[in-house]
């Protein structure tokens, strides 16, 4: 690679064909930005290597039909779901290395094996460089995905594998899907900054697989004066999935509570739903009623915001993550006295 720099410098009209023993998939990208025009393997047949040459010496990107084969079956794995993706590989080709990341053999940052042990995420990674498996903490099969970016973004910058582990394996950010649980393991709280229908059927379907045999209940409402298609989207969502549905308060700013929450259940047609106008007393609800049994209480769209948006004014107001951790020690009292 450095030869070819050191070409391009001296003589920079320079066409550059690399034909090389070493995997395309790990070595193409560097070579082309680098300054070659085209890069081939030795066990490619003598007809390949001379179409490459022709194609090189018209002044075109070679890569070979594996590696165009390869793009283009990467554009049905995670990486790829960017409806744009052909026009970022267009792109990228010759400008930038390319990493693809996904449950693909075919990735440069290839995941598999994904499991739940003892609360945590684990999943094994393949890398150009290493192979090991990692944990997270936070809940949430979708957060695989967040992690992989960051495996990839790691790898590119040659973050050592060690660190990478060992900071995956503690990374959290307040009220983003952080979890609680009873003593007893009956209920887990889970608060999460999700308030779009993406985010809410990633939510919704990883706790149907993480928890299996636990109901869901849901607790969340939408802002006024903005958005409103949500208060379509949200429920029509959360109703695939959950056991119960408390709509809420979430920052209805100068539009009325009642004519928000009204207009969200309008849209709950297949699963049961009460309206609570406290927000607090809405989580409180869903974790201190044992009527349901061992459920997943999911709080949808604050995190850990303490405040709440009442007209023109932003009100002081517990954060989803308070009135969590208050309830659920209510909770572990009860048992204790029942017990």
């Amino acid at each position: 690679l450095e030869l070819i720099k050191d070409i391009m410098i001296i003589h920079p009209q320079t066409k550059i064909l690399v034909l090389s023993m070493h995997d395309e998939r790990f070595y193409a990208e560097r070579a082309i930005k680098a300054g070659a025009k085209g890069y081939i393997m030795k066990e490619e047949a003598e007809s390949q290597v001379i179409n490459a040459i022709k194609t090189v010496n018209s002044g075109e990107i070679y890569l070979s039909e594996n590696e165009k084969a390869r793009i283009k079956e990467l554009s049905q794995g995670s990486v790829s779901e960017s409806d744009h993706f052909d026009r970022i590989i267009e792109y990228g080709t010759g400008k930038s290395r390319i990493v693809t990341f996904g449950p693909r053999p075919q990735d440069d940052i290839y995941c598999s094996d994904i499991r739940k042990e003892n609360g945590h995420t684990l999943f094994h990674v393949r890398t150009p460089e290493y192979e090991t498996d990692f944990s997270l903490s936070m809940p949430g099969i979708f957060n695989v995905s967040n992690a992989l970016a960051a495996i990839a973004m790691s790898f590119v910058l040659g973050v050592p594998e060690r660190c990478v582990v060992s900071a995956l394996a503690v990374s959290h950010a307040p009220g983003r899907n952080e979890a609680f649980s009873s003593r007893d393991g009956d209920v887990i709280g889970i608060v999460n900054y999700a308030h779009n229908q993406l985010s809410y059927e990633a939510t919704f379907r990883s706790a149907k697989i993480e928890y299996p045999g636990k109901k869901i209940v849901a607790v969340f409402g939408a802002a006024g004066g903005r958005a409103e298609m949500r208060r379509h989207d949200l429920p029509v969502t959360a109703e695939k999935y959950c056991d119960l549905i408390l709509v809420t308060e979430d920052d209805p700013g100068n539009e009325p509570l009642q004519k928000i929450s009204s207009e969200i259940a309008a849209n709950i047609t297949k699963c049961p739903y009460e309206i609570i106008d406290d927000r607090g007393e809405a989580i409180g609800r869903a974790i201190l009623d044992r009527t349901l049994g061992p459920k997943v209480v999911i709080a949808m769209g604050k995190g850990d915001s303490s405040y709440m948006a009442r007209g023109f004014d932003f009100v002081d107001y517990p954060s989803d993550l308070e009135f969590m951790q208050k309830y659920l020690k209510e909770y572990d009292e009860g048992v204790s006295l029942n017990g």
